[in-house]
């Protein structure tokens, strides 16, 4: 009877060892062969500084948001008296496709949708609601050279913004003693391009550096704004650590960093962000983690008045990769 019950307890327990074993070695050999790798170290791929690596992939990206505007008061006879700050909050939603067309070159189709707004009655009427749209498709061409590789990136898309700025209407009709001229919904598009280089580093199988420069260059397609054509740098960087290698525990920790500045006077307005994320790692195939980055710039570079946000953006971030 008992040689009958440990002939059941270990038909019932080896085939979940051996699912183990085969999946720990699954895991091994993606972890070698994945395209996001370099020397066993699997990169997590940021938004802010993508890389130089040419997968085949899809993902899902779910934005949140809160902070402070500071901008413009007023008295009741819409003149300007100062200035205060106003709450905002923002949601939004992006999917992304990539695919591998050689080990070295790669293609990227994105859409990503934000929407914000002042979430009290005063920041509704002064900072307004927005939501902003960015379609772009990107080629990568790059190639590894043992634990470093390079890239040449090139992103073309479009970026329309549809707004209801209420104080611009309400204070202009105050001050001229009429309606209707400011509209309350304005809207812009502007189409863009943006070519740079990308450098990833595996310094250890557990920890990695991606660097990254764009130039930016954008054309105003419709609406209003006082540069018609604006440029731009952008400087990205990310350092990730994967802790499965080093104490065999599935999580990695991130930190990135994105600048945005101006090259000459008809440039894009400044914009920082830094923060981290937290990833797990023991699928390879899949990436899931967020990632919290404060974000300080403008706002509404197009309005009438200036808008300086402070800001901390959260992002779930969901892609599998074939």
């Amino acid at each position: 009877m008992l040689r009958a019950k440990a002939a059941c307890i270990a038909a019932c327990v080896m085939p979940g060892y051996a699912a183990a074993a085969a999946t720990a070695t699954e895991d091994t050999s993606s972890r070698l062969e994945s395209p996001r790798a370099l020397e066993g170290h699997v990169f997590q791929l940021s938004v802010l500084a993508p890389g130089p690596f040419v997968v085949t992939s899809f993902g899902t990206t779910t934005v949140a948001g809160y902070g402070e505007v500071r901008s413009a008061a007023f008295d009741v006879n819409g003149r300007e008296i100062g200035t205060r700050t106003y709450p905002v909050a923002a949601f939004g939603q992006g999917f992304d496709f990539a695919a591998a067309i050689t080990s070295d070159l790669g293609l990227l189709i994105s859409a990503q949708g934000v929407a914000f707004s002042g979430v009290s009655a005063l920041g509704a009427l002064v900072v307004g609601t927005s939501a902003q749209y960015d379609v772009h498709a990107g080629l990568i061409a790059g190639h590894t050279f043992g634990a470093v590789r390079g890239a040449i990136v090139f992103d073309a898309g479009v970026r329309p913004d549809v707004s209801i700025l209420v104080a611009d209407s309400v204070i202009d009709a105050i001050q001229n003693q009429r309606f209707g001229g400011v509209p309350a919904l304005q809207t812009t598009s502007r189409y863009y391009i943006a070519p740079g280089a990308s450098l990833a580093a595996a310094l250890h199988p557990s920890f990695g550096l991606v660097g990254e420069a764009r130039f930016l260059w954008s054309r105003l397609a419709s609406g209003e704004d006082d540069r018609n054509v604006r440029r731009g740098l952008i400087l990205g960087g990310s350092a990730d650590l994967d802790l499965d290698p080093l104490i065999e525990f599935p999580l990695g920790i991130q930190a990135v960093s994105r600048l945005e500045t101006r090259v000459s006077d008809s440039g894009i307005r400044r914009a920082f962000q830094i923060g981290g994320g937290l990833y797990y790692t023991r699928r390879v195939r899949l990436q899931l983690g967020i990632e919290v980055v404060s974000r300080t710039g403008q706002l509404r570079p197009e309005s009438h008045f200036t808008f300086d946000l402070s800001s901390a953006v959260a992002t779930i971030r969901m892609r599998y990769f074939w």
